[in-house]
């Protein structure tokens, strides 16, 4: 029973980290689509201007 429970666990944590390291991945996704539409807001506002 034990060693089932900890084997559980185990799988779980491993899980756990994938499902982490996924939204890990989404923060640094949301960064970098933050970072470019900022550059384009700046160029079209550059462009506004000519």
């Amino acid at each position: 029973m034990n060693l089932r429970l900890l084997e559980y666990g185990y799988k779980f944590l491993q899980e756990n980290k994938g499902i982490q390291k996924m939204f890990k991945d989404m923060e640094k996704l949301n960064k970098e689509v933050d970072i470019i539409k900022k550059r384009a807001k700046k160029i079209k506002e550059t462009k506004g201007k000519k």
